[in-house]
Formats: C-alpha cells, sequence, structure tokens
C-alpha cells in the first residue's frame, strides 16, 4: 500500500486505514497500526500563501446561464466564492444530454480551457458567447478585475471581432499588453487538412491582427496547450496528434513573436512519458507526466527539450496509483518568481482532488487538504 506522510518525524503515531466495500454482501471496515514517521532531509518541500482563481459551474444542470469566480486555497484546498457571473461554462453538451438538442440551447456560456491572466493589473480574460448556441464561435472578450480599494469585482464583456474560426487559447503577452491567440483554421476541407493561425487581439479595443500561419496539416490538429517566454517573446504551442488517442503523440511549435515566425518544430519522445501541457521556466519547458496510458501512473515531473524533442525526468511527484490518469489538471500559468508550478490531482478512487504546489528548482512537493473540484473549471494562478 502507497499513502502520503506529512514531513515531520513522529515516533508514535497511528495510521488508520478505510477499506471501502466493492463486492456484495461487504462492508466497510477500518484498520489502524502504529507507526513511525522521519522527516525527509534535503531542500525544503515548498509553501505559497497563494490562491488559484476558476469558474465554479455545474454541469448537472445545463439549463443554467451563471456561474461563479471562486478562488482555491493551495494549503487547504478550500473554495471561496468571490462574485456572480451572469454565464455558464460549456464546450458542449452534459454526457446525457444529445449533442443536437445542446446546440440548441441559447443561453451565454464562457468557453472551457481558456484563460489569460495580467497580472499587472490583475485582470483575467475568458472567451464567452452573449447568446449561444453551444458550439458558436465566442463574440465577448469577458474580464475580471479586482475593483481598487474596494471589495468586489468589476465584470465586463467587449465584443470581439468576428472569427471565423474560434480561439482555441489565449495569453497575456506583456510587452505589448495584447493576448496572443492560437485558432485552428481549416484549410482544406475535402483533404481535412487545418492551418494553425497564431494572432494578437488588443483586449481594449477588441481589434486583432495575425502574426504567422503554420503550414497545411492533417493530423496535429488537437490544441494542448501553450506557454510563453515573456521576456524574449518567444511562444510555444503543443498540438496533439488526433489519430493517437493512446500514445497521445504531440508536436511542439517554437514561434518568434517578434519576427512573426515559426522558427522549430520538434517531435517530443513519447516512448515513457505522455504530455499534455507545457510551463517555460529559466530556459526549459517543464510539465507533468503519468508516464503511458495503460501503465501505473507514477506522476513524475520532466522537461522537454525544444530543440531535439527529449522528454527527460526530473523527479517523482507521487507514487503508483495515487492520483489517477487524468490530464485535465493542469492549471493555467504558474509563479515563474520563485518556480512554483501549482497541478490538480484527482485522487484515487475518491471524487476528491488536490492541489499540488511543486518547486522547479527542487522538485520538491507539498499537497493541499482534499475537496471536490470537477466544477472548478479555467483553474489559473
Amino acid at each position: 500500500m502507497t499513502f502520503l506522510a506529512p514531513n515531520v518525524t513522529c515516533a508514535n503515531c497511528i495510521l488508520r486505514v478505510r477499506y471501502e466495500s466493492h463486492k456484495p454482501g461487504e462492508h466497510r471496515f477500518y484498520q489502524c497500526a502504529d507507526i513511525s514517521i522521519s522527516a525527509a532531509s534535503g531542500p525544503a518541500a515548498p509553501t505559497s500563501n497563494a490562491v488559484l482563481h476558476g469558474i465554479a459551474f455545474t454541469e448537472l444542470d445545463w439549463t443554467a446561464s451563471r456561474s461563479e469566480y471562486v478562488e482555491v486555497d493551495v494549503t487547504t484546498g478550500a473554495i471561496n466564492v468571490l462574485a456572480a457571473i451572469p454565464f455558464a461554462v460549456r464546450t458542449s453538451g452534459p454526457s446525457d444530454m444529445p449533442y443536437a438538442e445542446a446546440k440548441s440551447v441559447n443561453s451565454p456560456f464562457i468557453l472551457d480551457q481558456i484563460e489569460a491572466h495580467d497580472r499587472a493589473t490583475f485582470t483575467r480574460y475568458y472567451l464567452a458567447s452573449s447568446t449561444g448556441p453551444i458550439g458558436a464561435a465566442p463574440d465577448r472578450l469577458l474580464s475580471i478585475s479586482p475593483v481598487p480599494g474596494q471589495a468586489g469585482y468589476d465584470i465586463r464583456l467587449k465584443p470581439l471581432p468576428n472569427f471565423a474560426f474560434p480561439p482555441n487559447s489565449i495569453d497575456f503577452r506583456p510587452s505589448t499588453n495584447q493576448l496572443i491567440f492560437l485558432s485552428i483554421e481549416t484549410y482544406n476541407a475535402t483533404l481535412g487538412t487545418y492551418k494553425l493561425r497564431i494572432g494578437s487581439l488588443d483586449p481594449v479595443s477588441g481589434s486583432s491582427s495575425t502574426l504567422v500561419y503554420s503550414d497545411p496539416d492533417d493530423t496535429f490538429v488537437n490544441s494542448q496547450w501553450t506557454a510563453l517566454d515573456a521576456q524574449n517573446d518567444i511562444f510555444y504551442l503543443l498540438m496533439g496528434n488526433e489519430n493517437a488517442p493512446d500514445s497521445l503523440e504531440t508536436r511542439l511549435y517554437t514561434v518568434d513573436l517578434v519576427k512573426g515566425a515559426i522558427t522549430k518544430i520538434t517531435s517530443p519522445d513519447f516512448s515513457k512519458y505522455t504530455i499534455s501541457s507545457i510551463y517555460f521556466y529559466k530556459g526549459k519547458l517543464y510539465t507533468l507526466s503519468p508516464g503511458l496510458v495503460g501503465d501505473a501512473t507514477i506522476w513524475t515531473l520532466v522537461t522537454i527539450d525544444a530543440v531535439s524533442g527529449a522528454v527527460t525526468p526530473v523527479s517523482v511527484i507521487a507514487p503508483a496509483d495515487l492520483f489517477v490518469n487524468y490530464y485535465g489538471g493542469a492549471v493555467f500559468g504558474f509563479d515563474d518568481v520563485n518556480g512554483i508550478l501549482y497541478y490538480q490531482f484527482v485522487v484515487a478512487d475518491q471524487q476528491t482532488s488536490t492541489i499540488a504546489t511543486i518547486s522547479l528548482d527542487t522538485g520538491k512537493v507539498t499537497f493541499s487538504g482534499q475537496s471536490v473540484m470537477r466544477h472548478v473549471h479555467n483553474l489559473a494562478l
């Protein structure tokens, strides 16, 4: 049995284990054991007083047209409601609702898995549709920022340009105070080829422009994640192979935003570690990987070489089968000053999640208290 213990010295502790019944006639029972714990040596585990932010919305009520702006404590796991938002959060209808029916629901919604943060003004940006239906391109830019010197939040909607193909991601670019967006646009419908469009969106005026297009491609057309080297204005795109649902093969694009050019395309090594997110820190790309699909889920901090595609393990974050093989736990943004990465893990055999606080410099990790977070979308630092 594998379990996490606090990093403290305890000569006489009691471990209590709960067994959940899985067969008819069985009952839940507990077992106890006397144990001792020795504090680990080496660098101290990271601590943080940061909070994550997200949009809470329950998909059980798909007719709802409101959600809540919330914060999540990275130490306790507690979720605190900050403000109400007159939008739902959707990418499609719930699993028990026909998609054709979901498309007919004319309800405002915020796009899931798209968020950008201007840390200088504490403003967060989301893409939204003011009318629906589900599947419609976003027509509004939703911004949320604290009111200076007062309690409460300033929530604003601004019109977006008419996107023929809706953006798949947005990132805030500090050097220009613009939003960098990625959209996947049909190039040849008959051949099934697409182009990646990297563009710039002004959050004040709502105007947009194209920085660069990729060559047409019919394979790596699933947007996974983006990362920005803000100091050098280098943008990284991680795209997934839509024909590799098990191996999760990816392609990494390196984009020079100043030159408006794709300078490198590489294929990360997926023979040992599958990846679905990337973070830039001190000249390297980092992420967390559960290993391979179907293997024992050992979560590992790895680096990705943007030139060679080599994926190198840094440290084991969680031992086998402590957390499920869930690729949706990546958090938008990270503490690039102190090298602290946050990640949401779903606890095995439970409905709860925990937030990991990971030092990219030491590989050390701490975990928050557990809470139900499945209803919190666009979780971000």
